[in-house]
């Protein structure tokens, strides 16, 4: 099986798109002004959007949204402003070509019905929480309308992505694969910055990473790779490692085993140097929530207890051998747990004050918050640290159980797909779409996972639309 099927008339095509983006951008990154990489830039979007255009495989473009969300927008080329009001990232330009490109799908949308409706008074609640804001100012509105744009409006567009891509099964079979492989990159990045201590954010220039983030300075040890913030990064390994496993179990081909085996061993070394208490309780809670349901043998649990457990030991005496320093600061911080001490407790008792006080939301600007937070616990941060409390602060009640039965109504039927519907293949797909919902959802419990800037809620909201694909696909007509 191919991952990326081109049809013959693209090979010529492939290779000299390849070649010219590969040395463009070498010599972007290299040779050239921080100022003038932009121009480059500009070119090459030109080329690979030609090439993204011409390509026949739906699993390519999709990935490489994902990899543009992900490892390029994140790193290389950060948000830009778009004619002075909107913040535009590269992923969301791919991404819009995508929904574009997909228009032979669009009857699909039909299939929505009264999840339809939800999305839509999300949005609309959403969009009205800004009027909601003390002392809104023009200047507000117009921070908040980006706030808006950016983790709504851009959320339901990556739904779209993984809704409307995909024609076959098959295709999200490839695509489980390209996210194994991407957590491998992940995993990679965040070593090499441990072995080097450079901080891959200085590609962007020296003014793009803050003092907390300088791995020069020996106390800055905690770090999240390309996901900047380490609980961030923890929460995508929460998504993805359960799947890593499953693939390993199920997939017959050898060098798909060797691949979700390399991107396990690689997710618990880099995990365990984190220092993330919730990453590593969550990641370790979101493999076993899926064992439970896992629809399997004995045999076939105890085998897969077995590879955990063999994947454990060997990431273990790799961190021990390599990382010794990490891993004894990473433990030490993780079992310094004073829960008197700790502020989130006092943080999450007087966000649910503001609730009480204000349950249509109060705004989405973070100052709105934080300003509230302030003058109760004379702490000040932009969210509460914790998903479900945000979306309720910010978007009200009403909104957040609009959310709620959007994300129910998709694990709910991708659970009964497990139950429902016979074929290996499609039910290891299914196990896949759930942990990676139930991982951001474990994830949201401790940290802010739909606000972040790493996008983590953009990735959701591709797995999500995965998930509603799915249930289209081979379940109800109505997702």
């Amino acid at each position: 099986m191919h991952i990326f099927n081109f049809s013959s008339r693209f090979n010529i095509i492939t290779g000299v798109v390849s070649a010219a983006t590969l040395f463009l951008g070498v010599f972007a990154f290299f040779l050239i002004d921080y100022n003038m990489k932009y121009s480059v830039y500009f070119i090459l979007f030109f080329v690979v959007a030609s090439f993204y255009i011409m390509s026949e495989s739906q699993v390519l473009k999709v990935s490489s949204v994902l990899f543009l969300l992900v490892f390029v927008e994140n790193i290389l080329v950060y948000n830009r402003y778009f004619l002075d009001v909107f913040i535009v990232g590269i992923s969301v330009v791919f991404a819009l070509m995508l929904v574009f490109l997909s228009t032979r799908n669009i009857g699909r949308l039909g299939g929505i019905y009264f999840q339809g409706y939800c999305w839509l008074f999300f949005l609309i609640l959403s969009f009205l929480t800004i009027f909601l804001t003390d002392g809104l100012t023009l200047d507000l509105f117009y921070e908040q309308l980006i706030i808006f744009q950016m983790k709504y409006v851009e959320f339901f567009l990556f739904f779209l992505v993984g809704y409307l891509a995909f024609d076959e099964i098959e295709d999200v079979d490839k695509f489980l694969k390209v996210i194994i492989l991407f957590c491998c990159l992940v995993a990679i990045t965040h070593i090499f910055s441990l072995i080097t201590g450079y901080n891959i954010e200085g590609i962007r220039g020296a003014e793009a990473v803050t003092q907390e983030r300088d791995l020069a300075d020996e106390k800055n040890w905690r770090y999240g790779g390309v996901f900047g913030n380490p609980n961030y990064m923890a929460a995508f390994y929460t998504m993805v490692a359960p799947v890593c496993l499953i693939v390993f179990i199920n997939e017959r081909k050898y060098l798909y085993k060797i691949l979700s085996a390399l991107a396990v061993c690689l997710l618990f070394l880099s995990v365990s140097t984190t220092g993330s208490r919730g990453g590593v309780v969550f990641v370790v809670t979101n493999i076993l929530l899926l064992l439970a349901y896992y629809k399997a043998s004995v045999a076939n649990k105890t085998k897969y207890l077995l590879c955990l457990l063999i994947f454990l030991i060997f990431s273990y005496f790799m961190v021990e051998i390599f990382f010794s320093e990490f891993l004894y600061r990473s433990l030490e911080r993780i079992s310094q747990i004073d829960v008197a001490q700790d502020v989130r407790w006092d943080m999450w008792l007087s966000t649910l004050q503001m609730i009480f006080q204000n349950p249509f939301g109060i705004g989405l600007l973070p100052e709105s918050f934080g300003f509230r937070l302030y003058n109760d616990i004379g702490v000040y941060l932009g969210h509460p640290h914790n998903a479900y409390l945000y979306l309720i602060v910010s978007n009200g009640l009403i909104g957040f159980l609009l959310f709620a039965r959007i994300v129910y109504v998709q694990l709910k039927k991708t659970f009964q797909n497990t139950r429902e519907y016979s074929g290996e293949k499609l039910v290891y797909i299914n196990y896949c779409i759930i942990a990676l919902i139930l991982g951001f959802m474990l994830s949201g419990l401790v940290n802010g996972a739909f606000i972040n800037n790493y996008k983590l809620n953009h990735v959701f909201a591709l797995f999500l639309g995965l998930s509603a694909f799915v249930n289209h696909k081979y379940g109800e007509r109505d997702v």
